[in-house]
């Protein structure tokens, strides 16, 4: 498997699950202090202009007064989630700890949701057939599946542990989807609109720290 790289490009597109595929799903945690876990938002590209700070989900940002307006922002601790529409609806950009001068799309964003869920020792079950049938493989670190077997023969998942993003092509590229821990996802068609991923990364642990085997 190819060695976990630590970083996420600033901003990825991410699909919301639906309630039926986080059946069952663990319940979420806060694994650092909830003070420890910010996000900062500023109104103007280069961290200028009005600012608002948030330590907890944020389920539209218009009745704040500050929706559709964000143009750059800062993350202390786990990783946050911001949305196009209200109440986490639309397209999801995933922020990890860090500093983003410049956020696209610019201006779009209407609502944040911290990653509460525990990102210690992550872990995902791939399978080769809709259904959890066929061969199957274990990932607990970023993965490159079109060196292996299973490029393109992943039709099933289910997520123990962490939260991760599969693209569809190698190099972070082509479309994006966020698995989340404990969600059981029996046939890629739908949500997922392409036969397998190329490349699986887990979101990460404040100040990048990785967990594998």
């Amino acid at each position: 498997m190819g060695q976990a790289s630590g970083l996420l490009p600033p901003q990825s597109r991410l699909p919301r699950p639906s309630a039926d595929m986080l059946a069952g799903a663990e319940p979420e945690t806060a694994p650092a202090e909830a003070g420890a876990n910010r996000i900062v938002v500023y109104e103007r590209p280069g961290f200028e202009g009005l600012q608002r700070e948030f330590t907890c989900d944020v389920p539209d940002l218009h009745e704040l007064d500050f929706g559709d307006c964000i143009s750059s922002l800062r993350v202390e601790g786990q990783p946050w989630v911001a949305y196009t529409g209200p109440k986490y609806e639309g397209e999801a950009f995933a922020f990890e700890e860090g500093e983003y001068a410049a956020v696209e799309p610019r201006g779009r964003l209407s609502s944040l949701r911290l990653v509460h869920h525990d990102l210690d020792e992550p872990l995902i079950t791939l399978y080769e057939h809709a259904g959890f049938a066929g061969r199957s493989k274990a990932v607990t670190e970023e993965t490159n599946l079109a060196y292996g077997y299973f490029d393109d023969r992943v039709s099933s998942h289910v997520v123990q542990r962490g939260v991760w993003l599969l693209y569809q092509d190698p190099g972070r590229g082509g479309r994006q989807y966020i698995a989340w821990p404990g969600e059981r996802l029996a046939d890629y068609r739908p949500p997922v609109p392409w036969p397998s991923h190329a490349l699986l990364e887990m979101l990460l642990l404040p100040q990048g720290m990785l967990w594998g085997p």
